[in-house]
């Protein structure tokens, strides 16, 4: 009998499952890879099996059942001896041309087939689907196991091994993964973390959204129907780029404070059409916590938001002033207050749960926006248009495409000088049409 292999978990980790725990929906997202040319499914599994050998965690399940007194308080990874054969699926869509899908369409189509149930799968499904005129590889990937961040890096490892088979390179040698680096970060207490200066602004952090609710993005708050998965997603041109690049240079901000200001902008007029309500206005972003180098897979962000009311939402320049500057105050603070989530480890699971059980029907925020910048997924294989390849096939298009909650998240994603902006969302009066009207609406604050 092989005896059962347990690796660490970070507290990003359980705090992530613990959250799909006390909600009804699950924290599955998706990666999209469409692609046109020759793609050859043999030598992708081949390749998915390098990549799942070079990433460990990507074979294991989240479990609690120690031999000790440890799993009343922790959940830990184990690890399991599966290859890509018990997580890839090959399908043929041999629709008229006018009927042919998407990716998007596609992910609408299956992700409630393929979300994952962490404690008895592993944290990825693979999905190769073909149509008359292009290729699309779909990845399906538990948050509780990985960050946006990471499906990027497993994307550019997958590929690398692809044409390395592909292309019947020679054989490198290929590092051993260390798998007590399987789950990081570890967050080990520090006692400067426990200052009045950190804690005190926590608190207050938390207890805002209770004594002012976040304004609610979506038209109509219904529960019939709360499981159907809106998505939608809409580009950015190279040209429209550009000027958002040039815009945020000569305001000498980030983009991501631009497209900050352009989205209060958009979900005041939103908020005014549908709701007309005064709430408050909450944007969460995530922060990388990742050190420079860093190519781990896991979970390697907090989060922070940004809220004002909707009168004080003024033009431009006194936004962008206003988003800067609380900005880079609330980056540094998520980074300082995620050493305090080490408290957590000290409570029973029990108890874990019945707080984020709490914590998850009375707070929320008005809406997710994430930034994961600009994608290269094989800089050393591209055309003179500047897409990249995966062997002879060409990537036409990357999109992320987060976890649908009750809480709309927009995923922004640079590739070949375009930005795709995806919206996802659980719930049912939510419709297509609005989501996409909505994502036009932000994009003309931008372009404005």
């Amino acid at each position: 009998m092989i005896e059962k292999q347990f690796f660490p978990t970070s507290i990003l980790d359980e705090a992530g499952y613990l959250f799909e725990l006390s909600t009804p929906h699950s924290i599955t997202f998706v990666a999209t890879i469409t692609m046109e040319g020759e793609v050859n499914s043999d030598v992708v599994q081949k390749a998915l099996d390098a990549t799942l050998n070079y990433y460990p965690k990507c074979k294991c399940v989240l479990v609690k059942d120690y031999p000790s007194i440890k799993h009343w308080f922790r959940y830990k990874w184990e690890y399991r001896n599966m290859s890509s054969a018990d997580i890839f699926e090959e399908i043929q869509d041999l629709k008229p041309d006018d009927n042919i899908r998407d990716a998007v369409s596609y992910v609408r189509l299956y992700y409630p087939s393929h979300t994952i149930d962490i404690a008895r799968e592993t944290p990825l499904k693979v999905m190769l689907i073909r149509n008359p005129s292009r290729v699309h590889l779909l990845l399906f990937v538990h948050h509780a196991a990985a960050d946006g961040i990471s499906v990027i890096l497993f994307i550019k490892k997958l590929i690398q091994f692809y044409e390395d088979i592909f292309y019947q390179r020679k054989e490198v040698a290929r590092p051993v993964a260390d798998v007590e680096e399987i789950s990081r970060p570890d967050i080990r207490f520090k006692w400067r973390s426990f200052s009045p200066k950190l804690v005190f602004p926590l608190l207050r952090n938390i207890s805002l959204p209770e004594k002012e609710p976040p304004v609610p993005l979506c038209p109509q708050d219904v529960s019939n129907g709360a499981r159907n998965f809106v998505a939608a997603v809409r580009e950015l041109s190279p040209r429209q780029f550009n000027l958002l690049r040039s815009r945020a240079k000569n305001h000498q901000i980030t983009i991501n404070s631009y497209l900050l200001s352009s989205m209060f902008q958009a979900i005041k007029k939103w908020n005014q059409k549908w709701n007309n309500t005064t709430d408050r206005i909450y944007i969460t972003t995530p922060v990388n916590l990742r050190s420079p180098g860093d190519c781990s897979i896991g979970n390697l962000v907090c989060s922070f938001y940004i809220s004002y009311r909707p009168e004080s939402v003024g033009d431009r320049d006194s936004m962008l002033r206003l988003i800067q500057e609380e900005q880079i105050f609330k980056m540094e603070q998520a980074r300082q207050h995620i050493n305090l989530s080490w408290f957590l480890k000290c409570f029973p699971l029990s108890l874990k749960i019945r707080f984020f059980r709490k914590r998850s029907h009375t707070v929320g925020s008005t809406l997710i926006l994430s930034n994961m910048g600009n994608c290269n997924p094989n800089p050393r294989h591209k055309d003179d248009e500047g897409f990249q390849y995966m062997g002879s096939a060409r990537i036409c298009n990357i999109n992320i495409i987060a976890s649908p909650l009750l809480l709309p998240q927009i995923d922004v994603l640079t590739y070949n000088g375009k930005m795709s902006i995806s919206l996802s969302v659980l719930r049912s009066r939510f419709s297509i049409e609005d989501a996409e009207e909505f994502l036009n609406l932000f994009i003309r604050e931008i372009e404005e």
